[in-house]
């Protein structure tokens, strides 16, 4: 835009900061003075833009050096805006078409092929034409075949049966050996526990087996516990304190008869003692809680000695 420079808005223009005054010779008219050693009769008005000091051109040239050159260009666009790859997938696209359906009719060509190939084999066999194939079609080859097949099955049947049977046959022999042995073994139980009811049967005392205790000089060793052990054991026997420990009394055992109770709670409410005293008279394991003790009674409630489980008899 230019401005005479006698017109009355240049004093406006002089002094608005939105606007830069320049002479024919590119000079900046910035104040009356300027404007009056100015030998031209017109001036240039530029407006001002606002914004930064630019510098994009500088960083471009920055990294120019670090952007390697590469020839491929389909990422630019074409004169109607659209760009090359976008072309050249539609290209790639209508070809994959094309050669889906070629490969679909050459796939429908060799399954109707083969197809045909397969009936045709099968009318073949069918007439006796086997195509150089051997096929057994001997009647009495096929029967004695299934004959000697069946006679093996047979065979191994019968083998199998035999072998069960000698099986078994040991297994019964093996029980009745057990059981002989048990009975002669229950026997022997039943006399001895006879005989520990008689009137004469001493009250049996505590002996310390567990951890050793204090004495004079020290601490029990196991032989010292092993001969207490003894003692008290021979006091049993005897009816009277072979070591002199301790005063023994003699009492014979009550006895309850399992099959008149009704259920495991009588037992529970024994004492450990009780139940103890009670599967030895059984010769039955003497050990554990009142529950497994009064379990262990009520296992052989109503049977006889040679019936009792095995790993709930006392080992001898």
């Amino acid at each position: 835009m230019h401005i005479s420079k006698f017109d009355p808005r240049l004093d406006e223009l002089l002094n608005s900061e939105q606007v830069v005054l320049r002479s024919d010779s590119g000079a900046i008219v910035a104040s009356t003075q300027d404007l009056e050693e100015c030998e031209c009769s017109v001036l240039q008005v530029s407006f001002k833009l606002l914004g930064g000091k630019g510098g994009f051109g500088s960083l471009l040239r920055a990294i120019g050096s670090q952007i390697h050159n590469t020839t491929d260009r389909k990422s630019c666009r074409n004169l109607d805006g659209t760009r090359i790859r976008s072309k050249e997938y539609e290209k790639d696209l209508v070809e994959a078409k094309k050669r889906k359906i070629e490969k679909d009719k050459q796939v429908a060509i060799e399954r109707e092929e083969k197809r045909q190939k397969k009936m045709e084999t099968i009318v073949k066999t069918a007439a006796g034409e086997h195509g150089g194939k051997h096929y057994f079609e001997d009647e009495e080859y096929v029967e004695s075949k299934e004959k000697s097949t069946a006679q093996t099955a047979e065979s191994v049947a019968l083998a199998a049966a035999k072998l069960r049977k000698q099986a078994e046959e040991k297994r019964r022999k093996d029980e009745e050996a057990r059981r002989i042995r048990e009975q002669s073994a229950g026997d022997d139980t039943d006399s001895d526990c006879s005989s520990l009811e008689d009137e004469f049967m001493p009250v049996k005392s505590v002996v310390n087996t567990g951890p050793t205790r204090p004495i004079k000089g020290g601490s029990a060793t196991a032989s010292v516990k092993t001969a207490s052990h003894s003692d008290a054991m021979y006091s049993h026997l005897l009816g009277k304190n072979v070591g002199e420990r301790k005063p023994f009394e003699l009492h014979k055992v009550q006895d309850i008869e399992l099959e008149a109770l009704e259920s495991i709670d009588s037992l529970m409410s024994e004492s450990l003692e009780r139940l103890g005293e009670l599967l030895m008279l059984r010769g039955l394991k003497a050990t554990g809680t009142i529950p497994e003790r009064a379990d262990r009674l009520w296992k052989v409630r109503g049977l006889s000695t040679s019936e009792y489980p095995e790993d709930i008899v006392a080992k001898r």
